[in-house]
């Protein structure tokens, strides 16, 4: 049994904490307010999901007498996809529950409340849903029962606030900044990249040229190697340094002079 003496204010206070993130109207209309014939649920609530979209529909009892003698409850259901009678705990047992209600009891110390049945989900009435939900967008848009009033906020907490801003624009401008500087040298590292491979390549190639010619790049050795045939070039080189080619040419020349000699003498051989 409970501790306090639970009022019909403090369920309902309990009831907009457990909805503040949804749209909670207390003392809900079922249509237009000139007619005789309307209905006042204690509480509706639309549910801020379309997973999936939601109504509710709560009727708030604090004694068993009042439980009882409610006969016009079953009238609300065609207005909610769900509907629960709310209590302080021990009012309405489960046993006293009529099918497809859910029951919710506040707890002993007047703190919170706990679901002590869920209701059967139903699809409501499309028109009488229609109409409640025409009263709640033209009568009750302004709505703010359950919900915090809003905060008031001093000069310095404005000051420190828009300082905070000023200071997290400066940072986003500095970030922004930094971006594109690394941008730009990665830019020109990428530009850096690609002479250098190309300058390996004219490297490559120009070896190559020099290997066909007898030159080749002696890694061990840190140096430039010559080949066999650049060896034979500097061998005639060196023939021409001493004059061989000279003394050839004379000795070709003498060899001429024997060889017409030569060619006179066995002509007058034949003419004797």
């Amino acid at each position: 049994m409970s501790s306090i003496t639970y009022t019909s204010d403090m369920l309902m206070n309990l009831l907009a904490a457990r909805h503040v993130d949804d749209v909670f109207i207390g003392e809900c209309k079922n249509g237009p307010t000139w007619s005789a014939a309307h209905r006042r649920l204690d509480a509706w609530v639309l549910r801020t999901t379309w997973r999936p979209w939601t109504t509710i529909g709560y009727e708030v009892k604090v004694s068993r007498a009042d439980f009882r003698q409610d006969e016009k409850w079953s009238e609300y259901l065609p207005y909610v996809h769900q509907f629960f009678f709310v209590c302080p705990p021990g009012v309405i047992r489960l046993d006293e529950l009529p099918p497809g209600v859910g029951l919710i009891w506040g707890n002993p110390s007047g703190t919170k409340l706990h679901v002590k049945y869920m209701p059967e989900r139903h699809e409501p009435n499309a028109d009488k849903l229609c109409k409640l939900m025409s009263y709640v967008l033209m009568n009750r848009l302004k709505q703010t029962d359950g919900c915090s009033p809003p905060i008031p906020r001093s000069v310095e907490y404005c000051a420190r606030l828009r300082a905070d801003v000023e200071a997290a624009n400066e940072r986003k401008g500095l970030a922004c900044f930094v971006a594109q500087h690394v941008r730009e040298r990665m830019y020109e590292a990428d530009e850096k990249l690609k002479e250098a491979k190309e300058m390996v390549c004219e490297v490559w190639e120009f070896e190559q040229g020099l290997a066909e010619r007898g030159i080749e790049w002696k890694p061990s050795a840190k140096c430039w190697g010559v080949s066999g045939a650049l060896s034979q070039a500097e061998q005639l080189a060196g023939l021409v340094a001493r004059g061989v080619p000279r003394r050839m040419r004379e000795l070709a020349k003498d060899l001429v002079e024997a060889s017409d000699m030569l060619d006179i003498k066995k002509e007058h051989e034949r003419e004797e």
